[in-house]
């Protein structure tokens, strides 16, 4: 979701489909929703997560240019920016826009299941494996750290520790 001053300041510019333009200008279509006064991107959001091989999160600045074209730069969870993969001409990567609506759909409730693309709150995983060291075992205990449960709200959530 983009937050509520970009809507605020911006709204009237929004549009149906935008594109995120990279440092070495590699583009991403995506797929826009409005709901219930908020902007979301959609579809075509994970061909970045493929792109720059992002495996268990990133942070994204957008820098709103003008005509839906964002400026994007990602940094790793810890803040690490990711320099995007250089490309000659750049990649330009576009959403499949089969049976997707041309105009927003005013009447979708908030937090709904009718977007053109979302995520299935019932069956959603997160996975990240760590390699224990010898000091790790040897201390007798793990420390884990949900950085991300501010972030999506858990019905259950699951700890597996495999012995090699």
């Amino acid at each position: 979701m983009l937050p509520n001053m970009f809507t605020n300041d911006f709204g009237d510019q929004v549009q149906r489909f935008a594109t995120l333009i990279d440092a070495k200008s590699n583009q991403f279509e995506v797929l826009v929703e409005r709901i219930d006064g908020s902007v979301f991107f959609s579809k075509g959001w994970k061909s970045l997560r493929d792109f720059y091989g992002i495996s268990l999160g990133a942070w994204v600045s957008h820098i709103f240019m003008d005509q839906m074209k964002f400026v994007i730069k990602l940094k790793d969870r810890f803040g690490k920016v990711i320099k995007p993969p250089v490309f000659d001409p750049p990649m330009h990567f576009m959403i499949d826009k089969t049976n997707v609506e041309k105009t927003f759909d005013p009447n979708l409730p908030a937090f709904t299941p009718l977007i053109s693309y979302h995520h299935d709150v019932n069956n959603f995983q997160i996975e990240f494996v760590t390699k224990l060291t010898e000091f790790d075992v040897a201390k007798g205990f793990l420390v884990w750290k949900m950085f991300f449960v501010s972030i999506f709200i858990f019905t259950s959530a699951c700890l597996f520790l495999l012995g090699c």
